[in-house]
């Protein structure tokens, strides 16, 4: 295989495998084992449902989701109804990309020498952000017509073969409320359906009934986090997912993990979810996969590599990634095992 077809190949699998860090697997089949674990901070504050403890990192959302004393308010339950890849707009700015600033640096218009020197983003509305670190979110973009993630992303999500659940737990005001958490679940579709009720948008038809799969649960991913100005912001934490790829299975870790989006009782929109996957690690699971050419994988993910500068090695370590999502309300259904 040449060069650019070998390059291609890799950027299909790259795609293909961050699209299940998000989304998981859903239907009958078994989903991704998740372990969730979020950045060691100043306190830990036990979840009341589920007894899972929540870290909270001081340098996280802003100034960093706070421990604003017991988790109380109502529990709100979605689904997510669209998820893509976090790339420009193809009509607007391409330097308006969406995604976080997980390093802390700002290279934007100069390349810190200190830095991996890709140049940064600023991300879109509401958000404006400066030093946005999202890598592979363009890569993949720039090759839809090639490899189609983003259709089958689409389509998948459509005919209820990749769930994602959110559940919004210690809500008191949807506008502003200094601190919710954020449980990330895999749904299932109820026995006897097909696929999910769709609008004409092709978005779901809100309040629609959804399982979950009892091995989300052990343990609960979770994310602290608050609302400001109707938008919440979770994290930083990590999320360790074991990925079916075909017949093979994979294990990737998202480390740095933000999540923003408008909150409403009825809906989440202008969703973005990024962080950054260690590039060895990540070479390592995807040269597992059959036919995969590890040399290839490991000539390709270091060049897209943006954040942590190993300087005596004279590389970065780590490649950013961010998807965007919309969510409708939904109902709990039952806890199952498929």
């Amino acid at each position: 295989m040449g060069d650019r077809g070998r390059f291609g190949r890799l950027v299909g699998l790259v795609g293909l495998a961050l699209g299940f860090v998000v989304v998981g697997c859903s239907g009958r089949d078994a989903p991704p084992d998740v372990d969730a674990g979020v950045d060691a901070g100043s306190t830990d504050a036990e979840v009341d449902a589920g007894g899972v403890d929540a870290g909270v990192d001081d340098a996280g959302v802003d100034a960093g989701p706070v421990d604003a004393g017991p988790l109380t308010g109502e529990s709100y339950f979605y689904v997510l109804d669209r998820l893509d890849v976090g790339a420009p707009d193809p009509d607007g700015d391409s330097t308006i990309v969406p995604g976080f600033d997980l390093d802390g640096q700002d290279n934007r218009t100069m390349l810190d020498p200190s830095s991996c020197r890709v140049r940064d983003h600023t991300s879109p509305p509401p958000d404006d952000e400066g030093g946005v670190d999202n890598a592979l979110g363009p890569i993949l973009g720039a090759n839809e017509e090639r490899f189609g993630l983003r259709r089958n992303l689409e389509l998948s999500v459509q005919a209820g073969t990749l769930l994602v659940l959110a559940q919004v737990r210690g809500v008191d005001d949807f506008v502003n409320d200094d601190r919710v958490e954020l449980d990330i679940l895999f749904g299932v579709l109820p026995e006897g359906a097909f696929a999910p009720q769709l609008e004409a948008s092709g978005r779901f038809v809100p309040g629609q009934t959804f399982d979950v799969d009892a091995r989300s649960l052990e343990p609960m991913v979770t994310l602290p986090g608050r609302i400001v100005n109707g938008r919440l912001d979770a994290g930083p934490g990590t999320l360790s997912l074991t990925v079916p790829f075909g017949p093979e299975v994979i294990t990737l870790g998202l480390d740095r993990v933000r999540i923003r989006f408008d909150i409403t009782e009825s809906a989440l929109s202008r969703g973005v979810v990024g962080g950054a996957l260690n590039v060895d690690e990540t070479v390592e699971e995807l040269a597992g996969i059959e036919g995969i050419d590890e040399g290839a994988v490991r000539a390709f993910l270091p060049l897209v590599a943006d954040l942590d500068r190993d300087a005596a090695a004279g590389r970065c370590t780590s490649v950013s990634i961010a998807l965007v999502f919309d969510g409708a309300s939904a109902i709990q259904g039952d806890v199952v095992t498929p």
